[in-house]
């Protein structure tokens, strides 16, 4: 499901908007992926509220779901030559559900994790949560890379690129299988068993915590341009203005990424409920 940065970078302006000239077909291919971004607040709100009368389990199988069968359907998706405007149409419109989709997600995606946890392992919790992006797009640029190394150029461009979008459905079986098995938080079955739910959970996040909102919408902008940039554009830099080849550029990129989970979980171990301690004291 991370496939669709690195191949909006590479591919995306021939296959959806090839009839612009190679910068302005590549700005529109990475608008696609910037259009998650977007979505992303809108299904954090949507899920969100899901999660507080559902449970945060509910949510996470219907995300993921949602975003694989989405990131499937981005893979049967005809390319502008034989569909005209309605391709690149309909990839936004797929993208959009993918993002707020994957907002709903990861925000559910921290709550477990950190919940499940006592308040001292909440930093090391809550990091595993972050790794999700930075291996999911190791891994999607991992088998990018061995797609282009043995495909053909034209091959590729034909129909190897739908190949990643539609191996997301064997992620999607793996992630069911693996949250069937997750029991619900002990905070959420708590506030359950008490009835402390609450019937309208958006309302007072924004009544009551409006400034710890904006905190940590100030925190969070930066890291993710930050990810983006370097992810995405330096993938497009590489490989259409330096010239350097394909599975090369996607290489250099997965080095970087290894890097990123190390010292996501490293750093994330650093941290405990009451403050940040020395990392040599991780569990």
């Amino acid at each position: 499901m991370r496939s669709i940065a690195p191949l909006a970078a590479l591919v995306f302006n021939r296959l959806f908007f090839p009839s612009f000239d190679p910068l302005s077909g590549t700005i529109l291919a990475l608008s696609t992926f910037a259009v998650g971004y977007v979505a992303r607040p809108i299904g954090g709100v949507i899920f969100g509220n899901l999660g507080e009368r559902f449970g945060r389990r509910f949510v996470l199988v219907t995300t993921l779901l949602v975003m694989g069968t989405t990131t499937a359907m981005i893979g049967l998706l005809p390319t502008y030559e034989s569909a005209g405007i309605l391709a690149p149409v309909l990839l936004v419109v797929l993208r959009f559900v993918q993002g707020a989709a994957l907002g709903g997600e990861w925000a559910g995606a921290v709550l477990l994790c950190v919940e499940h946890g006592s308040e001292a392992q909440r930093g090391r919790n809550g990091a595993w949560t972050q790794v999700g992006p930075s291996l999911g797009t190791l891994i999607a640029t991992g088998l990018l890379a061995w797609i282009t190394a043995v495909l053909s150029p034209a091959e590729f461009q034909a129909w190897g690129w739908r190949l990643p979008f539609l191996a997301s459905v064997l992620l999607v079986i793996f992630g069911l299988w693996i949250r069937r098995g997750v029991a619900e938080t002990p905070v959420y079955q708590e506030l359950d068993r008490r009835q402390l739910k609450s019937q309208a959970p958006i309302s007072e996040v924004v009544k009551l915590h409006w400034r710890g909102v904006l905190r940590v919408i100030g925190a969070r902008i930066g890291p993710d341009v930050w990810y983006s940039l370097v992810v995405v554009f330096s993938l497009s830099y590489l490989a259409t203005v330096l010239g350097l080849p394909r599975p090369l550029a996607l290489i250099s990129l997965s080095i970087g990424l290894v890097f990123n989970v190390l010292s996501e979980v490293f750093f994330g171990a650093c941290r405990t409920g009451s403050g940040a301690v020395p990392c040599t004291a991780l569990e």
